[in-house]
């Protein structure tokens, strides 16, 4: 599919799975220093809540926002979010 000079130039890019998972990593180390960051210089809300789906399942909602009021473009940085992983409870509700 490729020419010989492009494939000896793939050849050179060293893309084993360590490589691959230490460039993950970094990246996520990245991703959550800037979030930190962030959270640490501005106010902020958070609101969790627990609901079940149809399958009885738990699902944790969770709605973030910025600490300022909602007007003009500030309104748009209002986020939201649906994790749709199994929530691990007691069993009892309160």
């Amino acid at each position: 599919m490729l020419d010989d000079k492009s494939a000896k130039h793939l050849s050179t890019v060293p893309l084993s799975n360590d490589t691959v998972s230490c460039r993950i990593h970094d990246l996520a180390s990245y991703v959550k220093q800037e979030l930190i960051a962030g959270l640490q210089e501005k106010p902020f809300a958070l609101q969790l809540d627990e609901s079940t789906n149809i399958a009885g399942l738990a699902i944790l909602l969770d709605r973030f926002r910025p600490s300022t009021p909602f007007c003009g473009s500030e309104a748009a940085d209002y986020k939201r979010h649906q994790f749709n992983n199994n929530v691990q409870t007691d069993g009892f509700s309160e």
